[in-house]
């Protein structure tokens, strides 16, 4: 469960990549945040979350018992190893200047969605994989600027490039969201099919689950989620 005034957000993917590359996440933190806005989650004992929301939100009694088996200056930005993944968080786009060197971005890229202006961003960096590859996930809560809507981080911009519409295979979990219209919706807390000791690094297992799939090309956008 998060804390108040904070958001709890878990990604994960598949991809492949010749090189190492970046992911940039914006987040809805408090115009001007502080370098400590963001506590990064390590999942890496626990990859199969999405595995675990998916079977939950599937069948009622969810999967079987199994047995279980933690003022700037011009410095260069912390750099948090992160189960599999080294990530930073930029408090803000004049922070970027900051970056740790594996983590640079051709210039302007961000400058391209001027929402984000006073956006923070969690940096992930990412191995090469020559074909496909499926990585534990990355998680963090931070600080956000609306604790009456959850942030969904689904812009793509790719090589520098920003369309109006992108190809979309997502499928997007969430708690509090009990009567959203493009959600379903499960009245089950998840307890009852989620065992997982580690689980409540990021969900509330007094809660029930909503999700929503996002499948084919659509608009190219954030989504927010009123709280109800």
């Amino acid at each position: 469960m998060p804390s108040p005034g904070c958001q709890i957000l878990a990604y994960e993917m598949m991809f492949a990549a010749a090189k190492p590359v970046a992911m940039i996440l914006p987040l809805p933190t408090p115009p001007g945040g502080a370098e400590d806005g963001v506590r990064f989650i390590s999942l890496e004992k626990y990859p199969k979350l999405f595995e675990d929301l998916y079977m939950a939100f599937r069948w009622p009694d969810g999967p079987e018992r199994s047995i279980d088996t933690p003022s700037r200056s011009l410095e260069t930005l912390a750099v948090h190893v992160v189960g599999a993944f080294v990530a930073s968080f930029v408090p803000t786009l004049a922070d970027f200047a900051r970056l740790d060197p594996r983590f640079r971005i051709p210039p302007g890229t961000v400058d391209r969605v001027p929402d984000y202006l006073d956006y923070g961003f969690v940096v992930f960096q990412l191995g090469a994989a020559k074909q496909r590859a499926r990585v534990h996930p990355m998680a963090f809560e931070f600080s956000t600027r609306d604790p009456e809507r959850l942030f969904f981080p689904l812009l793509h911009v790719h090589d520098g490039q920003l369309y109006t519409e992108a190809t979309f295979d997502h499928v997007l979990y969430a708690q509090g969201l009990r009567t959203h219209r493009l959600f379903e919706h499960r009245n089950e807390p998840l307890r009852h099919a989620i065992y997982d000791t580690n689980a409540p690094l990021v969900v509330d297992l007094d809660a029930p689950l909503s999700r929503r799939e996002m499948i084919g090309t659509l608009p190219n956008r954030d989504e927010w989620a009123l709280l109800v």
